[in-house]
């Protein structure tokens, strides 16, 4: 008699248990993006704006309150040493939801997650991290300077496109752990690291007003060295 309720006792358990899985995946969060993109790089915008979606298993769901946490690291994110948090707030918006922490820095990479209440009294559990890398937000962020092809110009012709080229060796001793190639012309480019064409896009920069703007790319190139 004492084993058949021991064994009770842990089925009873077991199904608890169960059940309150399954009622954390009746909702879901999926599809972070920043600034319309996964995991970004490059974001130049001081206050980025996040998105996300809701998956349930059931009918006439709405989302009733969010809640967002960014972190400056991984790490940071699972302790809950955060950067910024919205803390929880009432509101259905899941598109476009506007960052309103701390400045943020050039070049470092910020880590991010949320979760949801709906109208059927579910709240999900934290979504998987996202994150996002600022690109270069000051002028004095840049290190590098224009490079002039030292060839003749008939403006009355179709000239052929230079071809520029620099060799650098890096350090074998060490792992690089993170490379981030920024990249613009006062034209048209198209750039290769060792024989291997970097990004998808064509006619990079993109058209602008050079007495005004200059527009630039980065490129994620850790593997290409």
């Amino acid at each position: 008699m004492k084993s058949w309720m021991r064994m009770a006792s842990v089925c009873l358990t077991l199904m608890l248990c169960a059940a309150a899985a399954g009622a954390q995946d009746v909702l879901t969060v999926r599809k972070l993006r920043c600034e319309y993109k996964v995991d970004p790089v490059g974001i130049d915008i001081a206050k980025p704006r996040f998105s996300w979606q809701l998956k349930s298993t059931e009918k006439n769901v709405l989302q009733t309150s969010y809640e967002l946490q960014v972190a400056q690291s991984q790490k940071d994110l699972d302790k809950e040493k955060l950067l910024w948090t919205t803390g929880k707030v009432d509101s259905d918006a899941s598109h476009g939801v506007e960052y309103a922490g701390p400045s943020l820095a050039s070049e470092h990479i910020y880590y991010w997650r949320v979760r949801v209440s709906d109208n059927h009294s579910h709240t999900t559990l934290w979504s998987q991290p996202a994150k996002w890398e600022m690109a270069l937000l000051q002028p004095a962020d840049w290190k590098a300077t224009w490079i002039t092809p030292n060839l003749p110009e008939d403006e009355t012709k179709s000239n052929p496109a230079p071809l520029l080229r620099r060799e650098f060796t890096l350090n074998a001793k060490k792992k690089i752990e993170l490379a981030r190639l920024f990249a613009s012309a006062m034209g048209l480019y198209e750039l290769h690291l060792n024989g291997h064409r970097v990004g998808d896009q064509y006619f990079t920069p993109g058209w602008t007003a050079y007495d005004f703007r200059y527009q630039y790319q980065t490129f994620e190139v850790t593997d290409m060295l």
